[in-house]
């Protein structure tokens, strides 16, 4: 039976059991369900594109090798671990606290023939990496701290599943280092309200974090406008929605839940309130 930290933790397993395939997969990507990186020019268009050069540019600080064991943390079903072994070689684990997720990971592994390369297990990560101490060269993390309750637990998680030298890469929603707590309330709040978000760090307090784990923090970089086609895109999706719904179009139970999702990300980005950051960290003892 799998343990769940809190009530939080339990509503993001259910989302995710529940969301990953008519929300994300048949609405965003049927492979990667994060964000894209887009170049000058590029538009939805170039979304498959921009979404692999995200992972790609996350990952490559890294300095995967084809003899490491790397750590996805937040997997989703199986994209990045997918990536990081086509291109570097390497075997990774997948931890996700979806079933749903584990299960759909499992199976494309076994599909694509790297199920002796890519595992994946279920974790609550806020909680505990199951992996030994010292016994992980390198972890990603892209899109998912922000679900997590317990940050604190899972920065220092994996500075003690890294090897000494090891790094973190992760990429993760944040609020801008300046917003106002009047700003946080009216754009970052609704956010988390309706993206199961406990709260959002800002690229400054999650460097802080990173160094109170015992980190050293190499890169801290938000992506900014490079990013911002995606907010464009969820805008577009969403007055799609409201277009189809008043031609009497019927949509899944789940729409209205998908809509709130939409506005408020897409707001609080165009604004500029809301971005997401890369950050790079090392264990060095």
């Amino acid at each position: 039976m799998n343990n769940i930290s809190s009530p939080h933790e339990q509503n993001v397993a259910h989302y995710y059991d529940t969301q990953t395939k008519p929300f994300y997969l048949d609405y965003w990507d049927e492979d990667d369900i994060h964000f894209g990186l887009f170049e000058p020019g590029e538009t939805v268009d170039d979304l498959k594109v921009a979404i692999k050069r995200m992972t790609k540019t996350i990952a490559e600080p890294l300095k995967i090798t084809q003899t490491d064991f790397v750590v996805d943390a937040g997997c989703g079903i199986g994209a990045t671990a997918f990536d990081l072994i086509n291109w570097y070689g390497c075997s990774v684990m997948g931890l996700t606290v979806s079933n749903y997720q584990v299960d759909m990971a499992r199976s494309s592994a076994t599909e694509s023939g790297l199920q002796n390369k890519a595992k994946f297990e279920w974790a609550d990560c806020s909680v505990h990496l199951p992996l030994d101490d010292n016994s992980v060269d390198a972890i990603i993390s892209i899109e998912s701290i922000c679900h997590f309750s317990n940050r604190p637990v899972f920065f220092s998680e994996c500075h003690r599943i890294l090897k000494p030298g090891g790094y973190l890469a992760i990429s993760d929603y944040t609020a801008q280092n300046s917003i106002s707590t009047e700003d946080y309330e009216t754009f970052i709040q609704p956010v988390c309200d309706a993206w199961f978000y406990p709260d959002l760090e800002t690229g400054e307090s999650h460097t802080k974090l990173l160094c109170n784990a015992g980190f050293d923090v190499l890169e801290s970089v938000d992506f900014g406008e490079s990013v911002l086609e995606n907010a464009k895109i969820l805008q577009q999706s969403y007055l799609i929605f409201l277009f189809q719904e008043a031609a009497g179009q019927k949509f899944p139970k789940d729409v209205k839940l998908w809509k709130r999702e939409l506005k408020t990300k897409m707001d609080a980005w165009l604004k500029r309130h809301f971005t997401i950051y890369r950050l790079l960290a090392r264990k060095n003892n």
